[in-house]
């Protein structure tokens, strides 16, 4: 292969590592990109980009690239280190490129340039010390002498001091020859032999083994190279230093050196002979030695890391989580996030050389702990590998020793890294894992109060599927318990799949099969997983015709969840309605009130809140007979709703309140949620201030935060709030709450966060994404967004500032002539005065007949509306909007609406109606008055991107 393309760069430390690197491919004979790939274990894009794009590489890859073509890694790190810091001329000392690590950096900085003795910086392969040290070099003046001891088969005497002399003398030839010169005749001819550069010019050399004049004649240099600018000897990898260069340190120590020492030390390397171990003992506890320990970084210092190397912080979870916060690893499995294989190869090796030689006794409790992927305590760990007691413990004595284990004082045995246990299972053979499996699962299983997920998961890795199925059932309910309903639908969906084909094997399990596919429908629905939760649904109608009374009335309600949505209310209250003649027939069950409830809010929808009241009353009497708190809790605050969204907002919050109490309810977060849906749904209902709602939904959110809670219900007080956030003109808040970008992938399961997502972008002027995210709300079978109200009135302001043809006029109003008398007044007018103010924009003049009736029908012309200030603006924006299409507005007309919306605070409402008002003032030449009214509406248009600019225009003669 010939060379590969180089990126154009600017002259640089950049420029001169890929300059380097391409010289060292030459020098390797321009192997082939899939030759390096298969090297190194990354892939050949990876090596194509490192060798081609502009971009920095990281270094894990950089490091793998050098060495497989026998390049010198130090020099490449250290020209990498160069390339990374930011460069500009006269600006202060760049941050080091390290993540984490402040007071150690600090600790390390003080001392190169203040400090006297010794620091050794100490820490187990790949933590990070030779990085730390470099960076503290970065963010100084001061010169630093840099070495590194190597693990060479023969040792060479004092190489690293040569190193580091060597250093010295490069940053300054003559300045060193000249400090040399000064010193003692007999330093020049003895440290000749360490800097071959001072052969010319130092006479003849002598004897180097003469370690008493070599070490006086090194210190004597030393201090003379302190008089001349403050220099630091820095040894990389003191672990595999010589003895000359160990006793050498030892004695400057000792004699306190004038010039500061700095030292890497890689803690518990069972390659450190002991003799340098002693040396290690020795030392740390002269007076003038200080020692940095490094530690793991957390997670927030993970994700820095990844940062700096470009990585996704979407992975910053799962990388942490197996590297534990160990840097190398962190790089290695940032740099090969793509790779099929489980572990990088770098880490790979260096893993199973922590392997070898494992004595067979040893390598089974190595392999129980590996395969357990967890602590284990020692009783069920010396079950499984078959130990005594004192056996084990001589075993986890050795095991700690070559730090394969965690230290600990508990009664439990842990792999000392998460990806030792990868890399037990690496070396497992075909069939060696099934019977550990198994043992784990009778020992983990017999222990009181077992993890039921646990003892089925090891039961599933042993090939068992009975004994698995009945540990799979309590996993499902125990996450059910802990409110973890990802986990509990994955459970469900296990049982299902494992569960006998043939009907005639009865599983050993609790529950049947159409319970499993329940159970299963339930979770997934309650982890935003609809669509699969419906699938499912399709797979239980086989199901019906074998289940007894119960589980059919229960595959039943579920099938008019799944089928009632995409098909129609009447389709899914036919199958309700068919469900509760079952639980009729029964003594009164779970699924009757939670039946009941459906038909409740399914009569709602379709507007028939008289009827829904009463199912509600209904819903109350079941579970009270059932005896369940928490469902009777969530009947009172269903009945609570309803008494507020009819207007009497007061006493349904005070029912709200006392739903907890009456019900007996204790222990019920997921009630607490529900009250916040159920309190902020009201308040936005019945147009309470936007503080009244953000309040209502403040608990119930600090529920969901406490809880880690991620279901339909905390989405919708999230909406509910950014909605009442909205109408009072406050985007940005929204935009917090909603905390959903822009940009955000379209998914079915949150479209009321989408709706509330694609007003915020029409009123920041992204028309674009507005509009698409409505029209992919309006195309999904699954919701019931064509159909709801709620969703249709901002859908429809939406259509209104970025000219969307959707949702239609006509859709609209079909939809309120469905409702129009029978569902509540304060669900209609909102969307009756959107429909309006879209059909006057849009000078659809024709419409008015039907809004007009539509309004007598239901109520907002007559004495319904009553005090009420919320529907009181309602109505005089209705009558606003209807007069500018039969051309008859007035400015009197449009200030009165905007008045009562000020009443609100409703802002935005408010100065659309005053810029209408100004456009009427301007067509009757009141030019005073129309600069009045503008200038007010500017003002209340504040984060209303094409209000404001439709205002602007106006203000500057156009009266469009």
């Amino acid at each position: 292969m010939s060379a590969l393309p180089s990126p154009d760069l600017p002259p640089g430390p950049h420029r001169d590592l890929v300059a380097r690197l391409h010289d060292l491919h030459h020098r390797a004979g321009w192997p082939s990109l899939r030759a390096l790939a298969k090297e190194t274990g990354v892939s050949h894009t990876t090596v194509s980009k490192t060798f081609s794009q502009p971009a920095l590489p990281s270094w894990g890859t950089l490091e793998l690239l050098v060495e497989a073509m026998h390049g010198p890694v130090q020099d490449f790190r250290e020209l990498w280190l160069a390339a990374s810091a930011p460069t500009d001329d006269g600006a202060p000392a760049p941050a080091p490129r390290i993540a984490g690590r402040r007071a150690e950096l600090e600790t390390v900085r003080r001392h190169l340039e203040t400090g006297t003795g010794l620091l050794l910086v100490t820490g187990e392969a790949g933590i990070g010390k030779t990085t730390l040290v470099r960076a503290a070099a970065a963010t100084t003046d001061v010169c630093v002498a840099r070495g590194a001891c190597l693990p060479l088969s023969t040792e060479i005497p004092l190489l690293a001091v040569a190193d580091c002399l060597g250093s010295a003398y490069e940053a300054d030839p003559p300045g060193f020859v000249q400090v040399v010169g000064a010193c003692p005749p007999f330093v020049a001819p003895t440290v000749s032999s360490l800097v071959p550069e001072l052969g010319a010019t130092s006479g003849d050399r002598v004897r180097d083994d003469d370690r008493v004049l070599l070490f006086s004649a090194i210190a004597s240099l030393l201090k003379a190279l302190s008089s001349t600018g403050r220099t630091v000897l820095l040894l990389d990898d003191l672990h595999w230093s010589d003895t000359a260069t160990l006793d050498l340190l030892e004695h400057l120590v000792g004699r306190t050196p004038s010039v500061p020492l700095v030292g890497t030390w890689r803690s518990g390397d069972p390659g450190t002979p002991g003799s340098t171990q002693e040396w290690f003992e020795r030392v740390r506890r002269l007076q003038d030695t200080t020692v940095v320990a490094l530690g793991a970084l957390s997670r927030d210092e993970t994700a820095h890391q990844l940062a700096l190397m470009g990585a996704d912080a979407a992975q910053v979870d799962v990388i942490h989580a197996r590297s534990r916060g160990q840097p190398l690893f962190t790089e290695q499995l940032a740099a090969h996030l793509d790779d099929e294989a489980g572990l990088p190869d770098l880490l790979a090796d260096l893993l199973d050389r922590r392997l070898v030689g494992l004595s067979g006794r040893a390598w089974s409790v190595v392999r129980a702990l590996g395969l357990a992927e967890r602590p284990l305590p020692t009783a069920p760990l010396a079950t499984v590998c078959g130990l005594a007691g004192d056996d084990l413990t001589s075993i986890l004595h050795e095991l700690r020793a070559r730090r394969l284990l965690r230290t600990s004082t508990a009664e439990h045995a842990e792999l000392e890294h998460p990806l030792l246990a990868e890399a037990v299972q690496r070396r497992l053979v075909a069939g060696e894992s099934r019977p550990i499996h198994r043992a784990l699962a009778r020992a983990l299983g017999a222990r009181p109060d077992p993890e039921a997920a646990e003892v089925a998961e090891h039961w599933r890795r042993a090939g068992e599927p009975a004994e698995e199925l009945r540990w799979r059932v309590p996993a499902a309910r125990r996450a059910a318990e802990r409110f973890d309903r990802r986990q509990e639908a994955e459970h469900w969906l296990r049982v299902i799949e494992i569960w006998p084909a043939d009907a005639s094997l009865r599983p050993d399990t609790p529950v049947t099969r159409a319970q499993a596919l329940v159970g299963a429908m339930d979770a997934l629905r309650a982890s935003f997983r609809f669509n699969e939760a419906a699938a499912l649904s399709e797979v239980a109608d086989a199901c019906l015709a074998e289940a007894d009374e119960g589980d059919r009335a229960d595959l039943l309600f579920r099938r008019s969840i799944y089928r009632g949505d995409p098909e129609g209310f009447e389709s899914g209250l036919a199958l309700l309605d068919e469900a509760l003649a079952i639980h009729d027939r029964l003594p009164v069950r779970e699924g009757k009130v939670r039946a009941l409830d459906r038909k409740q809010l399914l009569l709602f929808a379709m507007g028939r809140s008289a009827e829904s009241r009463a199912v509600a009353d209904e819903e109350v009497v079941a579970a009270r007979e059932l005896g369940d708190p928490v469902l009777l809790r969530d009947a009172l605050m269903r009945v609570a709703w309803h008494t507020g969204i009819a207007g009497d907002v007061e006493r349904g919050l005070a029912l709200l309140a006392s739903a907890g109490p009456d019900s007996g309810a204790r222990d019920d977060p997921l009630g607490d949620v529900r009250l916040g849906v159920y309190a902020t749904d009201m308040l936005l209902t019945t147009g309470a201030p936007p503080d009244a709602v953000v309040a209502a939904g403040r608990a119930a959110l600090a529920v969901a935060r406490e809880h880690d809670f991620d279901n339909p219900q905390v989405m919708l007080v999230r909406v509910n709030v950014a909605f009442s956030l909205l109408r009072g003109g406050r985007v940005a808040e929204a935009e917090q709450v909603v905390a959903t970008p822009s940009d955000a992938p379209w998914d079915a399961d949150h479209w009321p966060l989408h709706a509330a997502r694609a007003v915020i972008d029409s009123r920041l002027g992204l028309a674009g994404a507005a509009t698409s995210r409505i029209a992919q709300i309006c195309a999904e079978p699954s919701t019931s967004a064509p159909r709801d109200l709620e969703f249709l009135t901002w859908a429809a302001d939406v259509a209104l500032w970025t000219g969307s043809e959707q949702p239609t006029l006509d859709h609209v109003l079909g939809q309120l002539d469905d409702v129009a008398g029978t569902a509540p007044l304060r669900l209609v007018a909102p969307a009756l005065v959107a429909a309006a103010r879209l059909a006057s924009h849009r000078g659809a003049s024709g419409h008015v007949a039907r809004l007009r009736d539509l309004a007598k029908r239901c109520g907002l012309v007559g004495a319904a509306v009553g005090d009420d200030p919320n529907l009181a603006a309602q109505r005089a924006a209705l009558v606003a909007d209807t007069a500018a299409l039969t051309g008859s507005e007035s400015v009197a007309a449009w200030t009165a609406a905007a008045t009562a919306w000020d009443r609100l605070e409703a802002p935005h409402d408010a100065a659309y109606c005053r810029w209408r008002a100004a456009q009427c003032a301007l067509s009757d030449n009141q030019g005073t008055l129309a600069r009045r009214l503008l200038a007010q509406a500017a003002a209340d248009a504040r984060e209303h991107v094409p209000l404001s600019e439709a205002i602007a225009g106006t203000a500057a003669g156009d009266h469009t």
